[in-house]
């Protein structure tokens, strides 16, 4: 019985990030898509990774999450609930420092880097 609560509690505290960090992602590509002429985004286009991210001298800086509009290629970049960076046409490099779950905390050559077209945009 322990066992359910102890880790229904830890479901419902990563559920909760998530969901806030999906609901600013999908208001976000709604205002781009409606600017664009585009239909909303539907579950089928919009993908999700989170992982405890990792910065230099620090064993885990907090949890990082990445929201996907797979039909823009967008990815919405977030650190512990709060937008960081828009990321249009996520490159190689991009995706190699998600693996090794070490994005730039605030170097802004490395997050250019990351972007196939235009710079992300800084919040």
């Amino acid at each position: 019985m322990f066992e359910h609560k102890f880790y229904g509690e830890r479901v419902r505290q990563f559920s909760d990030k998530i969901a806030h960090v999906l609901y600013d992602a999908y208001r976000q590509m709604e205002e781009e898509r409606e600017a664009c002429g585009m239909p909303s985004p539907i579950a089928a286009e919009v993908n999700i990774i989170s992982f405890p991210e990792l910065w230099p001298g620090e064993e885990v800086a907090g949890q990082a999450s990445i929201v996907i509009d797979e039909t823009r290629q967008v990815a919405y970049v977030y650190h512990e609930r709060r937008f960081r960076q828009r990321v249009e046409r996520p490159t190689a490099a991009f995706w190699a420092a998600v693996g090794e779950r070490k994005l730039p905390r605030d170097d802004m050559g490395a997050w250019r880097t990351f972007s196939g077209t235009a710079e992300p945009a800084h919040v």
